[in-house]
């Protein structure tokens, strides 16, 4: 990062040596900060594999998180948006759960400008309640090595919002046998 405002500050110098117009160096400045402080996270990524490790009564569910290729110092960021992002739309799996079908019930693309601003903005990390760090191994059929973290869900939340944005099929309340 000191090397990227090194650049930044050094850029601006020869901008302002030029004597350009205010309005070019600040159109120029900005544009060069919003490259290089873009979040290096890809918002629509599946290269990650999502495991359901058990669900709470209240409707939580705890994942597992393993990530093939990640960037150390974003890793819990990415683990909490891989198990969002399978959530909603490769659904959840695994011995210890109801197996649960995606929640959104339209495509990335379809409803992309939401769901990137749903990303970017880190909205998803309100439905994560709690990332723990677990040891991944290699295996036969995963034979490189993996990052692994728990992840623990408000499924019954995330639900809910997406319901009210029309992106998930609401819940059926069992006791007033209304949609919430």
């Amino acid at each position: 990062m000191n090397s990227f405002l090194y650049l930044v500050v050094y850029q601006l110098g020869i901008l302002l040596e030029l004597k350009m117009n205010k309005s070019i160096v600040l159109a120029g400045v900005f544009a060069i900060l919003s490259v290089g402080c873009a979040s290096r996270i890809n918002y629509n990524d599946t290269n990650y594999e999502v495991v359901c490790q058990g669900q709470d009564a209240k409707g939580g569910y705890k994942v597992a998180v393993y990530m093939s290729n990640w960037d150390e110092t974003l890793a819990i960021q990415q683990a909490k948006e891989r198990a969002i992002h399978s959530v909603m739309f490769k659904g959840i799996k695994g011995s210890d759960c109801t197996d649960k079908p995606p929640l959104s019930t339209v495509s990335y693309n379809a409803e992309k400008e939401y769901f990137d601003k749903f990303f970017a903005t880190k909205e998803y990390a309100f439905y994560v309640y709690d990332v723990e760090r677990i040891v991944a191994v290699a295996n036969e059929t995963n034979p490189s090595l993996k990052l692994g973290y728990t992840v623990f869900i408000n499924y019954v939340a995330l639900q809910t919002k997406l319901a009210q944005q029309g992106i998930a099929v609401a819940m059926l309340d069992v006791d007033s046998n209304e949609i919430d």
